[in-house]
């Protein structure tokens, strides 16, 4: 373009607006207005270029950036090219992308400063304890994998990586066997995590989004222990701390008892205490679980089954008959619990038991052990439960602390007996395992059959 058909072109301030008025080859006639000088001065150049790349015999660029804008985008074109894991994406995909995930708003925290809000909110609103504990330990997980990100920085690639398997995933079960159930329970607690960090504006959107597939629920038939597994048990426990493991092994057993119904970590619930029994004139025994004990649902009063009441009524009396049932930890009664398990032939870790056997912890999780049956011991006793009360559903669901849906559809027909005892025989050799020494050294009390 010629420098008079520049001059002409150069915009003016005209009647308090900027203006380009004037004829321009290739273009033709040109009448525009603009508020400021800057967005004047930025069409002027752009008409310009136009002009002399049509004349030149060059292609015509349609958008023409200011030599400020060419300078950061030429950054931003060498800045992609040098980032390896960006390959494949184009300039507009990452514009695209921070339009997405960025928020004036945004208060950019790292995981671990996240999860400390997060805890400290969980206490504020009085949450059980186990439900902070269970956070707080997949959180700090997720910190050792994750310790300098920024919450809003997770993708749902990362989020399917964390919970996956797969012998490359990057996460705490990668190469692992690990449950459908387990997975799907580590997305739930991070799903909550990340919607809190985007309710706080924290992150502006979940990683954890529909995308991010539940790896689903293991629908497992129910199982008890064996006759001869509950003989071993009870062979053990007398000579093995015995005033923890036989109150804990035969409630948990005879009576069906939860965990949490004998030693809670709940500091709005209590342990399971001794006054919470009532013996009877005539020998007999009722254990009520209360609100304060139990789940609201389950609250119940059991008839205690006589050999259990063998069990545990001298350790009752040596109590005094107050006190908490299970007067230790719940980290130190499952260490007991694990040994007594490995000692019965079940596969467990080494950590919990080495302080009490060297040698078994030494092959106690070796892969021809059986595994341990989730929940085996209250199982077992809801199973024998049902026989012992002629299939009757609505009473064993009312016993147990469950719903008569429950027990129809998962226990029935687990007791299913041997080639030498009928059901029902094998049953009444149940009920009929009883201390054959005085574990208190005490005199035992009077069986009650």
């Amino acid at each position: 373009m010629s420098y008079k058909c520049k001059v002409k072109l150069r915009p003016r301030l005209i009647s308090g607006k900027w203006r380009i008025q004037g004829t321009a080859p290739v273009i033709g006639l040109v009448r525009k207005q603009f508020k400021t000088e800057a967005e004047a001065m930025d069409e002027y150049e752009r008409i310009i270029q136009q002009v002399d790349n049509a004349t030149a015999g060059a292609e015509i660029r349609e958008v023409l950036l200011s030599k400020d804008q060419e300078k950061e985008a030429v950054g931003a074109f060498h800045f992609l090219e040098s980032q390896s894991h960006l390959a494949g994406l184009s300039l507009t995909d990452l514009v695209h992308w921070a339009s997405r995930n960025y928020s004036a708003d945004l208060i950019e925290l790292t995981v671990g400063e996240a999860k400390e809000k997060y805890i400290q909110e969980l206490k504020a609103r009085k949450r059980s304890l186990p439900h902070i504990n269970k956070n707080e330990q997949r959180l700090a997980k997720l910190l050792r994998f994750f310790p300098t990100k920024k919450v809003n920085d997770f993708t749902p690639e990362e989020i399917k990586s964390y919970i996956s398997t797969d012998k490359d995933a990057y996460g705490p079960f990668a190469g692992l066997d690990r449950s459908p159930t387990t997975l799907t329970g580590e997305l739930i607690y991070l799903r909550s995590f990340f919607t809190w960090c985007v309710n706080h504006k924290y992150c502006k959107s979940s990683p954890c989004d529909a995308t991010v597939y539940s790896p689903g629920r293991n629908r497992a038939e129910i199982k008890a222990l064996t006759l001869d597994e509950v003989k071993a048990v009870f062979k053990i426990v007398p000579d093995f701390h015995p005033e923890i493991t036989v109150p804990y092994f035969a409630l948990s057993i005879f009576c069906g008892l939860r965990p949490e119904e004998l030693l809670n970590m709940d500091p709005d619930k209590a342990d399971l205490q001794w006054s919470d029994f009532v013996w009877h004139n005539n020998g007999e025994a009722s254990l009520s679980i209360t609100y304060g004990v139990g789940k609201a649902s389950t609250r119940r009063v059991i008839s205690v089954p006589p050999n259990c009441i063998e069990w545990i009524r001298p350790w009752a009396e040596k109590a005094d008959f107050t006190g908490p049932v299970i007067n230790t930890t719940f980290g130190t009664l499952r260490g007991m619990a694990e040994y007594v398990r490995a000692k019965v032939g079940y596969r467990v870790g080494a950590k919990n038991i080495k302080q009490y056997d060297d040698n078994l912890a030494s092959y106690s999780n070796d892969d021809d052990r059986k595994k341990w049956i989730p929940d085996g011991l209250r199982h077992t006793g809801i199973s024998y439960q049902l026989v012992a009360s002629g299939s009757d559903y609505l009473h064993t669901a009312e016993w147990s602390g469950n719903s008569e849906s429950m027990i129809k559809e998962h226990y029935k027909a687990l007791i299913k007996g041997s080639t030498e005892m009928t059901p029902k025989e094998e049953v009444r050799a149940f009920y009929s395992i009883i201390p054959n020494d005085d574990v208190t050294n005490r005199q035992r009390p009077t069986r009650l059959l």
